[in-house]
């Protein structure tokens, strides 16, 4: 993975792990800041330092023309590339890194190289990838996650894009809108989804033998011989599931099935020939190590090597000799004896410990071993006969190894068709996997539009858990009402509705369709979210508050929002100098999604109010939008006027009594449009529904409502006049003319203007404006 050094470098890692990831030896701040987040974020990752040197843009072209597919492949990168200095320098330090350490000799030709742009897809954090629990759940597993409510790929390829596809999912429509084209034509066809289904079921792992094929070893040995003849047979297996995969498109109209089909017969014509004029007809993949060891030995023709031939005599000899030899045991000592294998110790004996003890076995059982209701043992003629068959599979290995080379050279030569053959099916997997979701609920296909508008919307989870959840609208527009604060009572579903949001939106760009009556979402360009329930931070911030948790966390999604994000990612000064992009962050027909949840929660109620207050005016004049779930009730009815605020709510159900609201205990989870009462106080509520003392529940609702009631202050007819009256009745009792009055109350308003304006400023800031309000 290389990409420019950033944000979304960052989120790159962590939606496609690594091993190692190489930064300048110059770099000394880099390096410090990228060990931190792998610390924090990664497992498994080791950041190392590489020479200035071994970043040279122009090797890494030549490393492109030398180990890329096809001369079309290269020549199309260095378009790009020649552009693209760090992209070009990152390259050369991997090869030169791969070189120095002598780990691998890849083989020319080999490798395919894909240029992917930051504006290709949605930016998602690793830290809003948890909360929203893309591929794992809040408790550690992926049990609830999205990745297990929409995986019901087949194939290892298709799990591992669906993935992807999660954490960092498409922001090209057309290429979102070419994926539903081929899930609609799938659910339009019982035939071709069926057929596909099962096909798909038989297709192996081919990344992990193409990942072989990629590599030659300096020198051979048995575990390479092993391991070609074991790759042979896999992608035998593999091209001729792909012929069944192929059959079921017969059909097919959309152009992405119909260029799939077109690949997969290419890859059948030039593959799977060579590999029959060699490989038996009849070899296959079998479960279990002895299966798979006796299947290597044959997977060569026979006649193609009479000495290969001559060898598996022998070795098919030495097999019968040992079941033979059992036989002998069983009848020279009146007991039932098992021959078994594994792959460590080759064949070994057992019987069940009922039959005979351990201390009455014939010596000539040795390393007797009991393993609950088993004894397992061997003899020195067996020990002598396991080394015979080990030889023997040596020597119909290296010689397997010799006959297939051709073949092994020959898919080496196609490895271009092969990964793309790979990317077919993993791409077609994916599609098929939400055509299937959709057969198991009401899935509505999602549109683009500039206005965001879902009807009757499911959160995914629940929608699957439950089988049926309270559906609700979602609403916004860019324009006209870009920020929406959610409120309501505790465990009413605000939290929820915001996750749903996000949930929706990230499978709509992966190109699934939505738990939704009708979907029209806008083309999104990051996701951004802070919830409640996180306050425990990794890494360096790990004892910061709560407060400062969430503080921190809204202060980058501000900087997000605010700073275009090309210029965020392009501020990394360097010895060439800085980059510099055009990009505003925002491009046309995307925007943000922001995310956030009962933001003050951790600090005063005043002052929590205030930061609620700041921020969604802040975030309501920028080019994003926003849901905002709060309790501070108080500030959304003051914000309520905004013209690009509106409020929803998840309110008292209607059947609630008007004068005691929390005499109903039932929440329908149903949204409203308009902010909850301040009056309904449904903290109280929640408390008694969760067993709070009864007499403490009263008596805070007593105190509540008292809070409630308005203040009456009344005046004390005694009091003394102020200094104010006194001087006006003092002026007047000195007969002024009408001339005289006016002079006097022009000077006296002017004094008080003075004295208000200085008062305000002191309180408020010479800032201050009159749209500014005082919250109690």
């Amino acid at each position: 993975m290389l990409a420019r050094f950033g944000i979304r470098a960052m989120y790159n890692v962590a939606a496609r792990p690594s091993l190692v990831i190489l930064v300048k030896s110059t770099s000394s701040s880099l390096h410090e800041e990228l060990s931190l987040f792998v610390h924090s974020a990664l497992q498994g990752t080791e950041v190392r330092t590489s020479e200035r040197k071994h970043f040279d843009s122009v090797a890494g072209l030549d490393f492109v023309r030398t180990y890329a597919f096809e001369a079309t492949s290269h020549r199309a990168l260095q378009s790009i590339m020649t552009t693209k200095y760090y992209c070009a320098g990152a390259v050369a330090a991997v090869f030169n890194h791969l070189e120095r350490t002598g780990a691998l000799d890849v083989v020319f030709a080999s490798l395919r190289f894909q240029y992917t742009a930051d504006e290709d897809t949605v930016a998602i954090d690793p830290k809003t990838a948890a909360q929203l629990e893309l591929v794992a759940s809040l408790r550690g597993d992926t049990t609830g996650s999205l990745f297990h409510i929409l995986n019901h790929t087949r194939t290892p390829m298709g799990a591992r894009l669906l993935r992807v596809s999660l954490l960092q999912p498409l922001a090209n429509i057309a290429a979102v809108m070419a994926r539903q084209n081929v899930v609609e034509e799938l659910l339009n066809s019982e035939a071709m989804f069926f057929g596909l289904r099962k096909a798909l079921k038989d297709i192996p792992d081919l990344d992990g033998p193409l990942a072989k094929l990629r590599y030659r070893p300096e020198k051979a040995k048995l575990h390479h011989a092993q391991q070609n003849v074991s790759l042979v047979i896999t992608l035998k297996k593999a091209v001729e599931s792909i012929r069944m995969v192929s059959s079921c498109l017969d059909g097919a109209r959309h152009e992405t099935l119909v260029g799939t089909k077109k690949v997969f017969e290419r890859a059948v014509t030039e593959i799977l020939s060579p590999i029959l004029a060699v490989v038996d007809d009849e070899v296959n993949m079998q479960k279990g190590a002895n299966s798979m060891r006796h299947i290597r030995c044959y997977v060569v023709k026979a006649g193609y090597d009479s000495l290969l031939d001559l060898v598996r005599q022998v070795y098919q000899e030495t097999i019968d000799d040992i079941y033979g030899l059992v036989q002998t045991y069983c009848e020279n000592f009146g007991v039932t004896i098992r021959l078994q294998f594994n792959s460590t110790t080759g064949f070994y004996l057992s019987i069940q410990a009922s039959e005979k003890p351990p201390e009455e076995l014939d010596p000539i059982f040795i390393n007797v071993v009991r393993k609950g209701k088993i004894l397992r043992f061997t003899t020195l003629e067996i020990l002598k006969m396991n080394d015979r068959v080990n030889n023997a599979l040596a020597e119909i290995t290296l010689m397997s190894d010799k006959a297939l080379h051709s073949v092994v050279e020959n898919l080496r030569s196609r490895l271009g068709l092969l990964d793309e053959v790979s990317a077919k099916l993993a791409d077609l997997d994916l599609a098929a996997s939400f055509a299937d979701l959709c057969t198991r609920g009401h899935y509505v296909r999602p549109q683009f539009g500039a206005t965001l508008k879902i009807t009757e919307g499911r959160h995914p989870a629940l929608d699957k858990a439950r089988g049926s959840c309270t559906a609700n609208e979602v609403h916004a527009d860019l324009e006209a009402s870009p920020l929406t604060f959610v409120c309501g009572g505790n465990r009413s579903g605000k939290t929820t509705y915001l996750k749903q949001i996000a949930l929706l939106h990230i499978m709509a760009h992966a190109g699934a369709y939505l738990p939704a009556s009708h979907a029209v979402v806008r083309p999104l360009r990051q996701i951004l979210a802070r919830f409640c329930h996180d306050d425990g931070r990794a890494g360096e911030d790990w004892r910061a508050s709560s407060f400062t948790a969430e503080v921190l966390d809204v202060a980058a999604i501000l900087d997000r929002v605010s700073a275009p994000l090309a210029t965020a990612e392009a501020a990394v000064a360097t010895d060439e100098g800085t980059l510099h992009s055009s990009d505003n962050g925002s491009s046309k027909g995307t925007t943000t999604l922001v995310l956030i949840d009962e933001l003050g929660r951790a600090t005063a109620p005043a002052e929590g109010a205030s930061l609620v207050y700041a921020v969604a005016r802040h975030l309501a004049v920028r080019p994003a939008i926003t849901f905002f779930a709060t309790h501070a009730v108080r500030v959304v009815e003051h914000l309520r006027q905004h013209p690009r605020i509106k409020v929803v709510s998840f309110g008292v159900p209607p059947d609630t009594t008007a004068d005691r609201p929390e005499a109903n205990t039932h929440n329908a989870h149903r949204l409203q449009v308009g902010p909850v009462s301040s009056s309904t106080h449904y903290g109280i509520l929640a408390a008694r529904l969760l067993r709070l003392p009864k007499a403490i529940t009263d008596r805070a609702a007593e105190i509540a409502y008292s809070f409630d009631r308005p203040i009456v202050v009344e005046s004390d007819p005694g009091a003394s006049e102020g200094p104010l009256l006194r001087e006006l009745r003092a002026f007047q009792a000195t007969s002024p003319t009408l001339a005289q009055w006016q002079a006097y109350l022009k000077k006296l308003q002017q004094e008080l203007v003075g004295h208000r304006k200085a008062g305000r400023n002191a309180i408020l800031g010479d800032d201050a404006t009159p749209e500014m309000i005082v919250l109690d």
